[in-house]
């Protein structure tokens, strides 16, 4: 977005519309017109801008599902809506979808359209510094639930008697490599939500609990690899969808990587004490 001067974006087919907004405003904004709702949309993802002008009446989509496509698309981007007439239902149902205001064709002058960007991207800026609040809080509050967990450190009883190290203490090269692997598990997993696409995540965690067996880990070790890994993660989230989508699928991969684990155990215990069959080999002691 530039710098010195603001940035539109004007959405509408209708080029009577067009030459008098960029005549409005030309002096003070750099106006860009598109014509075709998905154009604009491909050219937001590229070319940010400060202020959308949306006709409600666009060709092939209009109205609540256009703004509704584009506050999944661009929620930060605050939106006008042009529209033909006076309509409250219509006013109401676009402010409801996502619009920050709206002006009547009609009337629009362009001391009142001025008027009206400026006020938005003001609410759209103390909006985007509220949000920013809640997600820092957000953030370091789970945080420091990480934290406590890291620092209630205490080996379980069996540990302590048989004299088994935490993992991270007795090989800590290979925990490395296990955060690192649950990790880009979590990560793929979040991906799969955003994307929709299928990264096989219960498989990785899979074989990442054998693993975890076969280095004789418990459920504290568990808790180590989530914490490190976790924290990296919850760090590196910059907006609240993408910090919510981290702890839930967080929690989810915590929750699977135990039951694998568990499911290993117990298959091993199975494999080195096969059950007897029910009424073999047995005597009535007679």
């Amino acid at each position: 977005m530039s710098e010195t001067m603001p940035s539109v974006l004007l959405i509408t087919h209708d080029s009577e519309t067009v030459e008098s907004i960029t005549d409005m405003l030309m002096e003070v904004m750099k106006v860009t017109s598109m014509g075709l709702f998905d154009d604009a949309l491909q050219h937001l993802r590229s070319e940010p801008c400060d202020v959308i002008i949306m006709d409600f009446l666009l060709p092939g989509i209009s109205g609540v599902p256009a703004l509704e496509k584009l506050r999944e698309a661009c929620p930060r981007h605050p939106v006008v809506i042009l529209m033909e007439s006076d309509q409250n239902e219509t006013a109401l149902a676009a402010l409801k979808a996502g619009a920050r205001d709206f002006c009547i064709k009609k009337n629009l002058t362009g001391v009142l359209l001025r008027h009206v960007i400026k006020r938005v991207t003001l609410l759209q800026s103390l909006s985007r510094e509220h949000e920013e609040t809640i997600e820092k809080e957000a953030r370091e509050h789970e945080l420091q639930g990480l934290e406590r967990l890291s620092s209630l450190h205490h080996r379980c009883i069996a540990s302590r008697v048989l004299g088994i190290a935490d993992l991270s203490e007795a090989l800590p090269g290979p925990f490395e490599e296990l955060v690192n692997e649950y990790e880009a598990s979590v990560r793929l997993a979040m991906d799969e939500r955003f994307y929709r696409l299928d990264h096989n995540v219960a498989s990785k965690l899979r074989e990442l609990g054998d693993c975890l067996g076969m280095y004789r880990a418990g459920p504290r070790d568990v808790m180590d690899i989530h914490i490190h890994a976790m924290s990296k993660i919850i760090r590196e989230s910059t907006t609240q969808q993408k910090f919510q989508t981290c702890i839930d699928e967080g929690r989810v991969a915590l929750a699977r990587l135990m039951g694998y684990l568990t499911l290993f155990y117990r298959n091993m215990s199975l494999y080195l004490n096969p059950p007897s069959p029910c009424g073999r080999g047995k005597t009535d002691g007679r």
